[in-house]
């Protein structure tokens, strides 16, 4: 299936709220002894240097090198960039050595991964908080520095025996380097908050002005990190909404049942808590997708309109394995979720009782609604083939829009996030027309 569960591990993913685009390059340091291998994302086709421009013209990073002696590694920081991609160094001894920068509102949260902060210092002219962990193999520290724009991550992920040493002769070293140049490039638009819910703390981010709230819904044990590429210019056309849900991101976790019903009574109590009003247009990503379908048919007066992006559909496992005879098709297996770590385990087996709730729940009636789909799933051409037609005829029945992303991926806000964003912008102008006397 298109809508695999995201394993998180620990220390190795500890800024996960980094968003990346698809592509890669990369070069090795011709040095003896370990060396680091540099890959960068980039929204171009990959060159196949680092230091040099970028396939489209798009000057994606800029690499200073730093000698370490001790133990005959050149490391690199980045000095500057124009997007926002990470950097990531793996050496040919396991270590790794990762960069990242996010917006303020998708702070990294170390402590989700199980890293304890152990001290404050001062590396050049920045203070970074530092968080250490491991699992008696593996030793993880993160720094992390940032100002009111955004959030700057070093990660070190390496062998434990020889941690004491990369963090000296690597990671210190790199963070006297770090320089970032102009950050107003970032400026973020969306700003980061909490809210008490039933006695938990729900992490969110708001910003924009408009009659309607534009309100970002995740897919499965994602939190609104997905939404990075779309949040602030989502709010240049309305006000937008996205957060963690419970267990996701910066949120606490929760005991209540995970499905659809219970998430959607949850989004409305948070909305409301945070003076956030009907109308809105609802997005969903994957599961998501099937969450805010769900909110749209059991409460279309408050609904402005319909995003769904590459949306999960009730019935698409039983359909999957009649068109394809694959029992790959279910993600949903009772061992597969056994294997689960929460939130994840809990969303999956809710499902089953999100699909019947989504077929109880009343028929969409004039909801302005645009379907999303890629074209390139990670499955191979006949499971693209089925999607498509599915996604089709999902928009045929809602009687909706859809728009195909032939090279797309299964996270088009990360791929084609001009899509996503035309498609808010045309179910606003489609209820401000219906709404006109």
């Amino acid at each position: 299936m298109n809508h695999p569960p995201r394993i998180r591990l620990a220390g190795l993913v500890a800024a996960a709220a980094i968003a990346a685009t698809a592509c890669s390059s990369g070069r090795t340091a011709a040095i003896d002894g370990p060396t680091y291998r540099a890959t960068t994302t980039t929204t171009s086709t990959p060159s196949t240097t680092i230091g040099t421009t970028a396939a489209g013209g798009v000057e994606v990073i800029e690499l200073a090198p730093v000698t370490i002696d001790a133990i005959a590694v050149e490391a690199v920081a980045p000095v500057s960039w124009t997007e926002d991609p990470p950097g990531l160094f793996t050496a040919d001894d396991g270590g790794q050595l990762a960069f990242g920068a996010v917006r303020t509102w998708l702070a990294p949260n170390p402590a989700e991964h199980g890293l304890e902060p152990v001290e404050r210092l001062q590396a050049g002219d920045r203070w970074w908080n530092i968080h250490a962990g491991g699992n008696g193999q593996l030793a993880a520290v993160v720094a992390v520095t940032g100002d009111e724009l955004m959030q700057y991550s070093v990660q070190l992920a390496v062998a434990a025996e020889t941690a004491d040493l990369y963090i000296d002769t690597v990671a210190m070293p790199v963070l006297e380097a770090f320089e970032v140049i102009d950050p107003t490039l970032h400026a973020g638009v969306l700003e980061a908050a909490s809210v008490d819910i039933d006695g938990r703390s729900v992490a969110y981010a708001t910003g924009g002005t408009g009659d309607a709230t534009v309100v970002l819904e995740s897919g499965w044990d994602d939190g609104m990190a997905v939404w990075a590429t779309v949040g602030d210019d989502a709010a240049r056309l309305a006000r937008v909404f996205a957060y963690d849900r419970p267990g996701t991101g910066h949120s606490d976790p929760t005991t209540g049942p995970r499905d659809g019903a219970s998430i959607v009574q949850e989004l409305r109590a948070t909305l409301d808590a945070t003076g956030h009003e009907p109308p809105y247009v609802l997005v969903g990503h994957s599961l998501g997708g099937l969450y805010m379908e769900l909110f749209a048919r059991t409460h279309p007066d408050e609904v402005a309109g319909l995003v769904l992006v590459d949306a999960t559909t009730a019935g698409q496992v039983e359909r999957c394995i009649d068109a394809m005879g694959s029992p790959e098709c279910d993600p949903f297996t009772d061992e597969a979720l056994d294997d689960l770590p929460e939130p994840g385990r809990s969303e999956g087996i809710g499902m089953a009782v999100t699909e019947d709730q989504v077929g109880a729940a009343p028929a969409l009636d004039a909801v302005p609604t645009v379907v999303l789909v890629a074209g390139r799933n990670e499955e191979g051409p006949a499971y693209d083939e089925f999607w498509v037609g599915l996604q089709r005829e999902r928009a045929a029945e809602l009687g909706a829009e859809l728009v195909l992303a032939e090279d797309g991926s299964h996270y088009l806000q990360a791929d084609r996030p001009d899509l996503v964003l035309q498609a808010i912008e045309d179910v606003i102008e489609q209820h401000r027309r219906q709404s006109s006397p």
